[in-house]
């Protein structure tokens, strides 16, 4: 048994042990989300098309909860970018592109070298893939959230916190190959049928298989949804992440999408994402979801 088995299994076994430990026979706290996707990708010359499949089980209390997030990943294409790792692909490519060793620091030559090394050695990773098609889990997550009283004319917010293991394999783009912490805050603001949400995070690399430097990061994102009618929304969102690697660019993203509210167990999402025009990441990515809560 790998160590990729015994991890996924370890986890079942203890969200079941959560489950019966908390269950009352009429309510529990546990809510397990299974949720499927599906994301086509479009660069110049080629595309991709990433089939994702989450466990998200959710134990909540009071005005806190604990969410673990187990993806399992089917992506087809030899040049893709993941939308949940940092992108290894880009990062190699953009290495190669910019200015020679020569006319840099002794610092920043060491660091490049190290990056181009490894990038060799995986041959660009999944970049020149010889594959067509990769799959497997990816790195799990834990991460809990506090969620604050509300403070004035429907403005409230919450304090969350995580850890993400370094269980998918960064060489085929199924993980970072990094274990992190991470911690954020989210303000939640409403009016009538409109919320705003921004989110302000930072994440801390513990440790690091890559052979290159891997920094800290922070991200953030503001979020407005607007529910038209009871099962009809739309939303737009604006994503920064903070380069964690010396020679790649800071990504910003637009995601637009419509929300679709099926019933209290089901649900579903369409999906447009706009990278603005940077270099290594597609033209566009469109897609879908579906949800099923217990």
């Amino acid at each position: 048994m790998d160590h990729i088995t015994m991890i996924y299994k370890g986890t079942l076994a203890t969200l079941f042990l959560l489950y019966a430990t908390y269950s009352n026979g009429e309510e529990t706290p546990l809510n397990i989300s299974l949720s499927l996707e599906q994301a086509h990708q479009s660069f110049d010359q080629e595309s991709a098309d990433i089939y994702s499949l989450f466990l998200t089980p959710t134990l909540s209390f009071k005005n806190k909860d604990i969410t673990i997030s187990i993806p399992f990943q089917h992506i087809e294409g030899s040049y893709f970018v993941n939308n949940i790792y940092p992108n290894l692909p880009v990062i190699c490519e953009q290495t190669s592109t910019t200015e020679t060793l020569s006319s840099t620091s002794n610092r920043l030559a060491e660091r490049r070298t190290a990056l181009a090394n490894y990038c060799n050695e995986t041959d660009g990773a999944v970049s020149a893939n010889i594959h067509n098609s990769v799959e497997g889990i990816g790195d799990i997550q834990l991460f809990a959230n506090y969620y604050l009283p509300v403070w004035w004319n429907n403005l409230s917010g919450s304090l969350g916190a995580g850890y993400k293991h370094d269980n998918g394999d960064e060489t085929l783009g199924l993980g970072s190959g990094t274990r992190d912490i991470m911690a954020e805050l989210s303000v939640f603001w409403q009016w009538r049928t409109i919320n705003i949400i921004p989110v302000a995070g930072y994440n801390h690399i513990l440790t690091s298989r890559p052979s290159y430097p891997i920094s800290d990061y922070a991200y953030g994102s503001i979020t407005m949804n607007w529910q038209i009618i009871r099962k009809l929304g739309i939303s737009g969102q604006y994503h920064y992440t903070q380069t964690n690697v010396e020679f790649e660019d800071d990504l910003y993203s637009i995601v637009y999408a419509i929300n679709l509210g099926g019933t209290s167990h089901f649900g579903a999402r369409l999906f447009y994402t706009d990278y603005l025009d940077q270099s290594g990441y597609p033209n566009y990515e469109i897609g879908g979801s579906f949800s099923y809560n217990y």
